[in-house]
């Protein structure tokens, strides 16, 4: 449950960051996000990719594919998921910069 949750929060923050991208390059909104319903949305798909991802048991899956990698592997993929998470956050905050012409 510990690395769900994060890993929910970037799937949110890449689907805003999409929908901004679409927004931005198309010059047009398909649907009004005021700044509460943009963490209304965020929350509801964190939510869902929690509830999904619990429910279906993914989470198992994973931990049984990867349980007998060695430590070398461990910290190589650590790394990736740490660039990958930075990655969303830096992303997501550009593109609101963008969009906001901040």
């Amino acid at each position: 449950m510990s690395s769900l949750a994060p890993f929910c929060f970037c799937q949110s923050m890449n689907i805003l960051t999409v929908y901004l991208l679409l927004c931005i390059v198309l010059n047009r909104h398909f649907i009004f996000l005021s700044k509460m319903n943009a963490l209304l949305l965020f929350l509801f798909v964190v939510v869902m990719n929690l509830i999904y991802l619990l429910i279906n048991k993914k989470n198992k899956r994973i931990i049984e594919k990867y349980s007998d990698i060695d430590d070398n592997e461990r910290k190589k993929g650590k790394k990736i998921i740490i660039l990958y998470m930075v990655f969303t956050v830096i992303s997501f905050f550009v593109v609101v910069m963008i969009k906001g012409n901040i």
